[in-house]
């Protein structure tokens, strides 16, 4: 009984947290202004999603009788979702990447100089051993290429696979946790027609793989816990979770949340459950140990493409740094770069990666150490909370800049539009079904797997408080939050979904 009240009692609080967070994401996006297109926009949307929530009862009736015919629309749908995506050829001619070491860049030239050459040449070699989880995006762009050749079709072509695995783990997900076919296509239609992943398709960056990661990473460890009787799938879900964070955290240094997140579940269960710890502790001991021997295997790989890197771990230093700054919101900026890559870098460590590293995020612990003194660390976390999650539209503000479009072209700017919409609406939603949810007093300590994602959720949201702020650091984010949105909305079959 006092375990139970003790899990009951922490479940509340993760609630509790949770809560703060949504709110502050939703301060975010009022404070960063809307314009009167979006609010138009927004207003239009919620009048549809209000109505069809309260008449879900005649909807469903009405589906369930036309079940055929709305599979047949939802698979349509998908399908319109992933031409879309392709549709993106037709601008192939536009594509062109002007600068080397530009976040696009690095990826772009480096996979040809692999696929050419075999090996990274001394710049881009340099810079992807200060940031060792770019290279494990470009080595994959490099299979691409060597399989489709140097043109922008290897590069849609690897993002549009990634985001249809994407789309098909979300189905498995959302059929095992719901026990119901139609709303695991529903989810897949929703991921289909994401209107960001649609356009990060588009661009030669590690952001629909990291995605891909996240809801892999998530299917799994659902699985690991749908299956935790048995002690043979138990196992092999334990590995197969070790494995697949530590390739997400080889493209993107976030999975260590994912491992600890699913730690910290094991421990809610066994506290609310009279349970032995043995399966437990196999789990968890399990996923550590493929967690640490599967993270080798892109630093070996990176040693074999790149004859600059020596080794060297991925570390936050520049990360906090940049972060830290207040001025610009925990943005880059150009006097940061200069500092790093050239007086700590080139002159106090000698070009020892490592050694500057340590040396920046001592930097970064003075420049926290100052905000905290002035009294400035409350309002320099909501100045970056507003950056990440204030201004998605500009997320994508590698587009342009890629396919060479003017930051007015109506085109542009009618996706922006449709991205602020998509995002609201999901937070818009989010909030609805929490709302509701508190008021029939099925407190959040009941809805299972939910649990989960709000933890991985306020994990992900305080380790970005601390680093660089980039609009587009909230895809993971969205796909999270979109999760937890369609898992409180859809009520399943209660031995799926609830798996405490």
């Amino acid at each position: 009984m006092v375990r139970r009240s003790v899990a009951r009692g922490i479940w509340r609080f993760v609630a509790l947290i949770g809560g703060i967070t949504y709110a502050l994401v939703i301060i975010a996006v009022l404070n960063s202004g809307l314009s009167f297109n979006y609010i138009v926009l927004l207003i239009i949307s919620i009048i549809i999603v209000l109505l069809c929530l309260k008449n879900k009862h005649k909807i469903l009736i009405f589906l369930k009788k036309n079940k055929g015919k709305v599979r047949v629309m939802m698979v349509v749908l998908i399908i319109i979702g992933f031409a879309m995506r392709f549709s993106f050829l037709l601008m192939g001619d536009r594509f062109s990447i002007d600068s080397v070491l530009s976040d696009t860049g690095v990826h772009w030239y480096g996979a040809q100089q692999i696929v050419n050459d075999g090996q990274f040449d001394k710049e881009v070699g340099d810079y992807e051993s200060i940031f060792p989880y770019l290279s494990a995006y470009t080595g994959v762009v490099s299979i691409s290429m060597s399989i489709f050749g140097n043109g922008y079709f290897s590069v849609l072509f690897l993002n549009i696979l990634f985001d249809l695995v994407s789309c098909l783990a979300l189905f498995i997900l959302f059929y095992k946790w719901k026990g119901d076919k139609d709303v695991a296509i529903f989810a897949s239609m929703f991921w289909a027609l994401n209107p960001l992943q649609i356009v990060f398709c588009s661009l030669p960056l590690a952001i629909i793989v990291v995605n891909t990661c996240v809801i892999l990473s998530i299917l799994f460890t659902y699985l690991l816990f749908y299956y935790r009787d048995d002690i043979i799938k138990l196992c092999l879900f334990s590995a197969v979770c070790g494995i697949v964070f530590a390739i997400g955290n080889a493209f993107r240094p976030i999975f260590i949340i994912f491992l600890l997140a699913t730690i910290f579940y094991w421990i809610m269960i066994s506290l609310k459950r009279k349970s032995c710890l043995k399966k437990p502790v196999i789990s968890c001991l399990l996923i550590i140990v493929f967690y640490f021997v599967a993270g080798m295997l892109p630093g070996i790989i990176h040693t074999q493409i790149n004859p600059y890197y020596h080794g060297e771990k991925a570390r936050p230093g520049w990360g906090v740094y940049v972060g830290a700054n207040y001025k610009t919101k925990g943005r880059w900026s150009s006097d940061d770069r200069d500092l790093f890559f050239g007086p700590v870098l080139l002159e106090q460590s000698n070009g020892d990666v490592e050694d500057a590293q340590s040396r920046i995020m001592s930097a970064a612990i003075g420049r926290y150490a100052k905000i905290i003194l002035n009294g400035n660390l409350v309002h320099h976390f909501l100045n970056k909370i507003s950056v990440v999650f204030g201004d998605v539209k500009n997320s994508i503000y590698d587009f342009p800049y890629v396919f060479n479009v003017s930051n007015s072209n109506s085109a542009y700017m009618f996706i922006q539009d449709l991205i602020s919409v998509f995002y609201y609406l999901v937070l818009f939603i989010l909030g609805y079904a929490t709302y509701r949810m508190v008021r029939s007093k099925e407190y959040l300590e009941k809805k299972g797997f939910v649990n989960y994602l709000v933890v991985l959720f306020v994990g992900l949201f305080a380790a970005y408080l601390l680093v660089e702020s980039m609009n587009r650091y909230c895809l993971p984010f969205v796909a999270i939050l979109s999760l937890i949105a369609l898992g409180l909305v859809f009520r399943g079959n209660r031995h799926n979904c609830d798996i405490i």
